[in-house]
């Protein structure tokens, strides 16, 4: 049976909360460069509202790659070197690896039962390169996990003093 989903219609109302920390081991490499050989970085967040309900709502034969739980938990490794530029800047290069702390499950296409899944735990690789000039940072990061690959840029500011 063919449903139509109108993803216009309705209430669009979505929120969440998170929360994202990291601690790392550094070795300075002379005074104008470091190494964060290792990192630890975790996130946690908790959706809720109508895109949520949205999502709880599709079957199964819809609903492939779309998760329905609201709560999300990540931990990740990471290595990282920055390089301070002769005028007031840095730029950096940062590894990372990580998984998400829950499982999800997957439609298997080798099996055409839309009703079998496979828990399986995602994985994803980042990459990010950053450029620091004062107090505003540009970043670009390439992502690759177990189902999406995404490119994101952007910049940030910060307010408080450089040390």
């Amino acid at each position: 049976e063919d449903q139509f989903y109108n993803v216009r219609g309705g209430n669009k109302f979505f929120s969440g909360v998170g929360l994202s920390g990291g601690i790392n081991l550094v070795i300075p490499m002379g005074t104008r460069h470091e190494w964060r050989v290792v990192g630890i970085e975790s996130t946690i967040q908790n959706e809720y509202g109508n895109y949520l309900s949205f999502r709880k709502s599709l079957p199964d034969s819809t609903s492939r790659a779309i998760t329905r739980n609201g709560f999300f938990a990540s931990a990740g490794l990471t290595t990282e070197f920055t390089f301070k530029l002769r005028r007031s800047g840095s730029i950096g290069y940062k590894l990372g690896f990580g998984s998400a702390l829950q499982k999800t499950k997957q439609y298997q296409p080798d099996y055409n039962d839309f009703n079998y899944y496979s828990p399986i735990i995602p994985i994803y690789l980042s990459h990010t390169f950053q450029l620091t000039r004062n107090n505003i940072t540009g970043f670009a990061q390439i992502n690759f996990g177990s189902y999406a690959a995404n490119f994101q840029t952007g910049i940030n500011y910060r307010l408080g003093k450089i040390k």
